[in-house]
Formats: structure tokens, sequence, C-alpha cells
């Protein structure tokens, strides 16, 4: 996910909740995926990432497949927020104009 991503979604939650457009819940249902992608980037990979920067290759920590494991499945979480953050966008663009939803 790239900060550009993030800001469009921003953005469309933004329009969507002031036009009253049935848009707001997917979008809004993507962006608490993305953000939820985010976490995990931040709490799991990017600490195994910097972590493993003083890893020396001939011999690894005793952990090492451990580790591996961990950041292989937080990996796999974040694709799958993502991906049905995409998913979300979808629906929210099928036939689904910004138009003010009539007030009954």
């Amino acid at each position: 996910m790239s900060v550009p991503t993030f800001i469009a979604v921003v953005v469309l939650v933004f329009l969507a909740r002031r036009a009253g457009s049935p848009v707001l819940r997917p979008a809004a249902a993507a962006l608490v995926l993305l953000v939820l992608a985010l976490v995990v980037t931040f709490v799991v990979n990017a600490p195994i990432d910097l972590d493993q920067f003083d890893w020396n290759a001939q011999a690894p920590p005793a952990d090492w497949a451990a580790v591996r494991d961990r950041w292989q499945i937080a990996h796999a979480v974040r694709t799958a927020f993502c991906v049905i953050a995409l998913g979300c966008l979808g629906v929210a663009i099928i036939d689904r104009p910004f138009e003010r939803t009539a007030a009954t």
C-alpha cells in the first residue's frame, strides 16, 4: 500500500460522507482495512525487517525459522487486508454515483 492510495481512500470517505452517498460504507470499510494493514506492517513486519539487518547469513539466530514464519503470517494477513480493501473499493464504485440520498 502506498501513501497516495491511503490519501485517495481518505478523500473518498470524506467526500462520500459529505455527499451522503451509499459509497460511504464500503469506502469506510476499505479505509479501516488499510489502517489495519498499516498497523500489521508497523507492529510486526517492519521491526522484523530492521532486526534482520544485524543477522549473519552464515550464522543466523537459533529462532530464525520462527521469526520468518511470524513475518510470513503477518505479511499474508496484511495482504489479505489490502485485497479485501480493494474489493470494498470495487463495490463502492460499481453503480454508486456520488448523489445525495433522499431524506425520508
